[in-house]
């Protein structure tokens, strides 16, 4: 069990590996994938083993999914006050700061959620059954305050949301789909990237690795505090993903920097995951 349990460690750190640099393969896909190959894994090891596989899979993944979508998601330099702050430090030659940033963040959180793991799950244990009747008001409530958020693009942003759900309704419509979800992550997911990749005429400036790392150790904290937090809370909830994850956590911990929101998004990819 030992060694079979160190196989899945390292065959799920190599595809982490090959998920987290690759643009466009998701780590759901994988899983899916796995999930269709249950019946033959579960002939030849436990489900332990599988899970195991699976959890080192995820949490490699986070650690350098920042890695394609700075250096390879890079629009252009004329809008480059308007993007993703790991583009804007891109702009400026510090993306390897900008991927360190997320490191940081997704290190402090792995380390955080090990010692409060315990805590998270007995938590859980007591305040779940309590409030799981009300987790679709909730969610619709965190949809309403995100749609709010959006000024002046309130109208896109709900016609964008009400044409989500109606995609999946006509999905999971479809009864004879062994596997729904699978067709609908690689295109949401995977072609729509590599699309949007092969249409961008971007630049990457030069980039300086000399430059020093300016995070303070407070923001370091509210973000690794925040992340580990909501992070493990959307991981309950469904529909709750990170990205709204971080936007709650931005709200929570207010003005923390580029540098504290790359952190922070890290750590909600780790927590999450």
């Amino acid at each position: 069990m030992f060694l079979e349990i160190i196989l899945a460690i390292v065959l799920g750190i190599l595809s982490g590996i090959i998920t987290g640099l690759i643009p466009g393969i998701h780590v759901n896909l994988i899983s899916l994938i796995v999930l269709s190959l249950s019946p033959l894994l579960l002939a030849i090891t436990s489900p332990i083993i599988v899970g195991v596989y699976i959890v080192s899979l995820a949490l490699t993944h986070t650690f350098l999914d920042s890695l394609p979508s700075i250096y390879l998601g890079v629009p252009d330099e004329a809008q480059a006050l308007n993007v993703l702050p790991g583009h804007r430090l891109l702009h400026r030659g510090e993306g390897h700061n900008a991927i360190v940033y997320t490191v940081i963040g997704s290190l402090g959180c792995l380390l955080l959620g090990i010692i409060l793991f315990p805590i998270f799950i007995k938590s859980m244990e007591i305040v779940y059954p309590l409030v799981k009747w009300g987790i679709g008001y909730f969610l619709a409530l965190i949809m309403i305050f995100m749609i709010g958020k959006e000024k002046g693009k309130r109208v896109k942003s709900l016609i964008l949301f009400l044409m989500a759900g109606c995609l999946g309704l006509i999905v999971f419509s479809i009864h004879h789909l062994k596997q729904p979800l699978f067709p609908l992550l690689s295109g949401l997911f995977g072609f729509s990237i590599l699309l949007m990749s092969l249409l961008q005429n971007s630049k990457i400036p030069e980039q300086d690795l000399s430059k020093p790392l300016i995070i303070s150790k407070k923001n370091t904290v509210k973000a690794v505090t925040a992340a580990s937090g909501v992070g493990f809370i959307a991981a309950f909830l469904p529909g709750f993903g990170s990205s709204q994850a971080a936007i709650v956590a931005t709200n929570i911990v207010g003005d923390i920097g580029d540098e504290g929101f790359l952190a922070l998004v890290g750590g909600i990819n780790t927590a999450y995951s």
